[in-house]
């Protein structure tokens, strides 16, 4: 079985704030077919791990709503550890502002707004 990424570490700080460091071996799928001689990580699986982030964090199965603001500044190569941090922001629940770094350098920012499977609200958030 191929693993799409590792996860490090995971933290849940106050004010659900939450940081992880991910990392995407060179055998991930991810990597199948998007640019054999130069492997980079689509922006999808970047917004995915955030995804799985939030899901880890509030224990609950989430969908995306809305994605805005999305900035790829740098390409995710294979092997490449990449920090994460996630923060409660914007007018509306389950709007979360984030952003990954690798070696210290800005990789992709943005803000996705999720909730519920099942439509309802997130608490907590």
């Amino acid at each position: 079985m191929k693993i799409w990424y590792k996860t490090n570490f995971f933290k849940r700080a106050s004010g659900n704030a939450l940081t992880a460091e991910v990392e995407f071996p060179g055998e991930s799928p991810w990597f199948d077919g998007h640019f054999p001689q130069d492997p980079v990580l689509p922006g999808i699986a970047q917004l995915g791990v955030v995804h799985d982030l939030l899901r880890w964090a509030f224990g609950k199965e989430l969908v995306i709503r809305e994605i805005s603001r999305i900035r790829f500044k740098r390409k995710i190569s294979p092997s490449n550890r990449v920090a994460l941090a996630v923060t409660p922001g914007g007018a509306s629940q389950g709007t979360y502002r984030f952003k990954m770094t690798c070696a210290g350098e800005p990789v992709c920012h943005g803000m996705l707004k999720v909730e519920q499977k099942k439509g309802e609200r997130l608490n907590g958030a």
